[in-house]
């Protein structure tokens, strides 16, 4: 029930985050794109939390794991962007 209980938090707490770090595009598909992106970075970020759950951690420990894989992702997903642009593909 703990478990679910924080899951339930992590989930409000990062859906806040994922829409501050939304911007809005013109073009539909990189539109749809973005929140693909953004969504499988919450999953990073919940899979980071399970897994210091899962190994005896703190719930402290489990937010602090899970806000930092997920803004790791968002910074792999930018430099992959910006390599994109740069290659040109």
């Amino acid at each position: 029930m703990k478990k679910l209980f924080f899951s339930a938090v992590a989930l409000f707490a990062f859906s806040s985050v994922s829409m501050a770090n939304t911007i809005a595009i013109k073009e539909e598909n990189q539109s749809n794109v973005l929140t693909e992106v953004n969504w499988a970075c919450v999953g990073v970020g919940f899979a980071a939390s399970d897994a210091v759950i899962e190994n005896g951690g703190t719930p402290q420990q489990a937010t602090a794991a899970a806000e930092a894989a997920y803004n790791k992702c968002l910074t792999v997903v930018e430099v992959v962007k910006t390599l994109t642009l740069i290659i040109g593909n």
